[in-house]
């Protein structure tokens, strides 16, 4: 192991973690990623966790045709881990960052889905529409589910200055 990567388990792991998964590539990747796109805004969508929140056995999780599997370095699987969200809001330097929940985010930006239940009798179709809205919403929204989903949005530093 690199004295880069026995530093960043220092800083964001804590002391009781015995299995973590250190984020130095995806955080250098995703750094390259703003550097090239200087002036644009980078929005990133991932599961992940926080100090305080990591599990202390890792997150590294094995995927094969959408079933979860114990994860297995040998080729047969796609391997993921959760990101370290604050470490990763950290790493970007003097990018100004916001992160948010997707709930709370897809909440903000479209308000919540409402259902009138009038329309059943005079407007079915409609009805039937607001309540696949309310469906999809909420299968986006969900703690334990989509809704825990994390949503980093890095501005470019010149953002600062205009």
């Amino acid at each position: 192991m690199s004295a880069q990567e026995r530093a960043w388990l220092r800083a964001w792991a804590d002391p009781d973690t015995v299995v973590a998964e250190v984020g130095l590539s995806r955080e250098r990747a995703l750094a390259g990623l703003c550097d090239r796109l200087r002036d644009s805004s980078v929005l990133v969508v991932d599961y992940g966790h926080q100090r305080g929140e990591r599990p202390v056995d890792g997150s590294l999780v094995g995927y094969r045709h959408g079933e979860v599997l114990h994860p297995v370095p040998d080729g047969s699987m796609d391997l993921t881990a959760h990101v370290a969200v604050d470490a990763l809001c950290a790493s970007m330097g003097d990018r100004p960052v916001v992160r948010s929940r997707q709930r709370d985010m897809l909440l903000d930006l479209l308000g919540s889905a409402t259902v009138d239940q009038q329309l059943a009798r005079s407007q079915p179709q409609a009805y039937l529409q607001q309540v696949a809205q309310r469906a999809a919403q909420h299968a986006l929204c969900r703690r334990g589910g989509l809704g825990d989903f994390w949503w980093v949005l890095i501005e470019p530093p010149a953002r600062l200055a205009r």
